[in-house]
């Protein structure tokens, strides 16, 4: 019957029968849901009514599904589902081909949750395990130059500077836009929150355009 959230409004506004009820942003949503430990009541501005907590991608990664649960120890009686999505890995890798077609791993670079020095031991560990990686959230104001220390840091442990690489901004929307690089082009590129940045393996290649990681099969010989 009702939902919360930010310009997510907009994607279902007008198709539905829906109400808003709770519009945030940014720090203010970031704020609002520290005071859950202040008691906060799951529901109370709608009690009885099916409320749903949009976020884009997929609610279960980087979203609000952990929280709600967590949130949800308070309150027994409330029920919640959760509704998978399409997450920027996925969406993403496939507007730039298959890059994420073997082992991978997903690392965000907000420090808001998680302290930086946790942040770059991912990332060394990602680069000596040789996964392909899919970056959230690689820039923002505050932190300008954190997608030039994650390739940085990549090199350090091992991932070469030709290393195949991409990135997606604005992923579904009309304005979307992709661009394969290499690891020392993209340590220059500026790019915004709205943007997914892709790490290929040591065997990930650029075909036609298109970012690839092989799967490992063997393809016949052409020649043959």
């Amino acid at each position: 019957n009702h939902v919360s959230g930010d310009t997510y409004k907009t994607c279902v506004y007008g198709r539905i029968n829906l109400t808003i009820i709770q519009q945030k942003r940014g720090v203010e949503m970031f704020d609002f849901f520290k005071k859950k430990e202040k008691g906060i009541e799951i529901g109370s501005p709608v009690k009885g009514k099916t409320v749903a907590m949009v976020c884009s991608g997929d609610a279960g990664v980087y979203g609000m599904a952990s929280l709600l649960y967590e949130m949800s120890e308070a309150h027994p009686g409330c029920e919640l589902e959760v509704i998978p999505g399409i997450t920027a890995a996925n969406s993403g890798a496939a507007a730039l081909g298959a890059p994420l077609n073997h082992d991978y791993c997903v690392i965000s670079l907000s420090d808001l949750m998680t302290p930086w020095e946790l942040i770059e031991k991912r990332l060394a560990a990602a680069a000596m395990g040789d996964f392909c990686m899919a970056i959230y959230n690689p820039s923002s104001h505050h932190r300008a130059d954190y997608l030039k220390k994650t390739c940085d840091i990549l090199q350090k442990n091992g991932v070469e500077p030709e290393r195949a690489c991409g990135y997606v901004e604005n992923i579904g929307r009309e304005n979307t836009a992709c661009e394969v690089c290499t690891l020392a082009e993209l340590r220059e590129r500026q790019v915004n929150m709205f943007t997914t940045v892709f790490i290929g393996n040591s065997r990930t290649k650029i075909i036609g355009g298109k970012l690839v990681t092989p799967r490992g099969y063997v393809l016949p010989d052409p020649a043959v």
